[in-house]
């Protein structure tokens, strides 16, 4: 780029340019695949489109981006990090599309994949980042899982900006609950666990659960007496009491 008058314009304005031209107010996605390769894509394409090409054969995602960081050595030493620390980023795994077979024990995450596929140069530039893993059923679960899933997602963000927010964002599934009146299937609660935040991942899970009592109660108030009202609500704050075992580990990072 010596010669490209480009080269000439002063670097806070090409930092401004860079900016402009990288930064998205949609979401990053980057799916995580079965070989371990991760697939940036846009948040407008839609995730049966992203699925649909999984076994073509793809370079790690940080040799993927289109436009100024690929033109050359210095802008790619320039923009790229400014693209990085630009953008929010979320990591899909596999599972979300492939009938939960990952998600039990967490098989397809893994902090260094992540790493190496972005770039560790870069990873350190990312300030916000959330990981969606899928599903987890509380049944087959076991401590161990947990404290191994966090430890990961604390390694991962001690890869990212030092003021990085990092997210899990998880659905748990109950399958075997039968006591609150009128309550057909599994209990399931979709929480966004704040990586190393021990208080706000109460605080969100407090929330989800809070919410789904309200659902309930309000669909359910013509048919519930006094006794069933109180059950229910406690069946709906046991559920939450489960789930918080199985991922304060993971909060804890």
């Amino acid at each position: 780029m010596d010669s490209s008058p480009f080269s000439k314009v002063p670097r806070e304005i090409r930092d401004h340019i860079y900016e402009l031209a990288l930064a998205h107010e949609e979401t990053i996605l980057a799916y995580l695949r079965e070989d371990d390769l991760l697939r940036l894509h846009h948040s407008a394409l839609k995730q049966s489109e992203a699925s649909a090409d999984f076994n073509k054969p793809r370079k790690a995602a940080a040799t993927t981006l289109a436009g100024l960081p690929t033109t050359c050595r210095q802008l790619r030493t320039e923009a790229a990090p400014l693209f990085f620390s630009g953008n929010t980023f979320r990591i899909i795994a596999l599972s979300s599309f492939h009938n939960d077979e990952y998600a039990v024990k967490g098989e397809s995450l893994q902090a260094k994949t992540i790493s190496e596929q972005l770039g560790q140069k870069y990873m350190a530039h990312i300030k916000d980042m959330t990981i969606e893993q899928g599903r987890f059923y509380i049944e087959d679960l076991d401590g161990e899982t947990m404290v191994k899933l966090g430890h990961t997602l604390g390694g991962l963000k001690r890869c990212l900006h030092h003021n990085a927010i990092l997210r899990l964002e998880a659905t748990f599934d109950y399958l075997d609950f039968s006591t609150v009146p009128e309550f057909d299937g599994a209990m399931t609660a979709t929480v966004c666990i704040p990586v190393g935040d021990l208080k706000g991942a109460g605080e969100e899970l407090s929330v989800v659960i809070n919410g789904k009592v309200t659902e309930y109660l309000a669909s359910h108030a013509v048919t519930l007496d006094p006794t069933e009202r109180t059950m229910a609500i406690q069946s709906f704050h046991q559920f939450g009491e489960a789930v918080w075992e199985i991922f304060k580990d993971v909060a804890s990072g």
